[in-house]
């Protein structure tokens, strides 16, 4: 790839330069503008080399994404896909699985490794904020060559870091700029809210669901407050960050009255559908899932009063049952 074109000035990631269709990649600034997600990708002294990587950036129709092959010197290749999953539960890594992955770990991280939609060996998570999924064409690969490659990858324009940590899952959010509701899967119980940072008046209007002082526990920061009424009534979703590697830390809606039966959002996935339990955190009585209880995710589902609330836990080394059940305590309303 060449080096930064002079001429293109790297918007903010709230507002990426539209572009209709797909495009060759021969500048990652260039490309860069037009995406709402850091591209990532390996280093120069990496023995992998990219190949034929190609754009398709935002309009009216389509969210923008990249693709690019990976190869080296062992005759492995790699597809890579990546987009900001700002359409389905943000703290979910394995979307491209047909059948729950297994995880591995680097740095402080976790990744998925299994079987993806192609029937190849795949991996998928996230790396600074951006949904990244691997699917393995010729090759070997073993679960340490994943984590490897997972910990290479870093932004492939290094100034849009910064960028991302001050831009907001609302201001990204291309649903939610575009005025569009119906996303990949129909999954309108995320693309249809009206997304907000966290100002106060956004904070007042989702005070009947969860208070501040409540959300002190939750891992990472609260990052975006999404509202809106469907099917099932008023509710209010909450997006929480890690500051530094950007990725989704976790993930709570919060239903005002919902009939009975029902159900959590995770049970509509064909993935990655817990198997729920019940278990006591602190004085409530809750639902309690993990599909891998050494790392996550972890999924919560309980109701107060009227009230039905959801939380989602991104996997992550060491987060194991204790742990998760710590940062769940902080968030129920207090014993009467």
């Amino acid at each position: 790839m060449s080096g930064p074109s002079s001429e293109i000035r790297i918007r903010r990631l709230a507002q990426p330069i539209p572009l209709n269709g797909v495009q060759a990649v021969t500048d990652w600034v260039w490309a860069q503008a037009r995406v709402n997600f850091a591209i990532v990708g390996p280093p120069k002294d990496s023995p992998w080399r990219v190949r034929d990587a190609t754009v398709r950036g935002e309009s009216p129709t389509n969210h923008s994404s990249v693709r690019f092959f990976l190869e080296d010197a062992k005759g492995r290749r790699v597809r890579v896909k990546e987009y900001y999953n700002d359409w389905w539960i943000p703290t979910v890594s394995d979307i491209s699985f047909r059948g729950p992955g297994r995880p591995i770990t680097y740095e402080e991280s976790a990744a998925f490794v299994g079987r993806d939609y192609r029937r190849n060996e795949a991996s998928c998570g996230h790396r600074l904020g951006t949904a990244t999924e691997f699917s393995l064409e010729a090759g070997v690969m073993g679960d340490d060559d994943w984590a490897s490659l997972w910990g290479s990858f870093g932004a492939l324009d290094a100034s849009v870091v910064a960028e991302a940590r001050a831009t907001s899952f609302a201001r990204r959010n291309y649903w939610n700029r575009w005025k569009r509701t119906h996303a990949p899967w129909d999954t309108s119980e995320i693309s249809s809210l009206q997304w907000s940072d966290p100002t106060s008046p956004a904070m007042e209007k989702a005070a009947w669901a969860l208070t501040a002082d409540r959300w002190a526990p939750v891992p990472g920061t609260i990052d975006s407050i999404g509202f809106r009424t469907g099917p099932l009534g008023e509710e209010v979703q909450m997006v929480f960050r890690w500051p530094m590697t950007l990725d989704c830390s976790a993930w709570l809606r919060v239903l005002r009255a919902p009939p009975e039966p029902w159900k959590p959002l995770i049970d509509a996935s064909e993935v990655n559908r817990p198997a729920w339990e019940s278990t006591q955190v602190a004085h409530a009585s809750v639902q309690r899932a993990s599909m891998n209880p050494g790392v996550g995710n972890w999924y919560y589902a309980w109701r107060e009063g009227p009230k039905a609330y959801e939380l989602h836990l991104r996997a992550r080394k060491g987060l194991g049952a204790a742990q998760a059940d710590a940062a769940l305590r902080g968030l129920l309303s207090p014993a009467s």
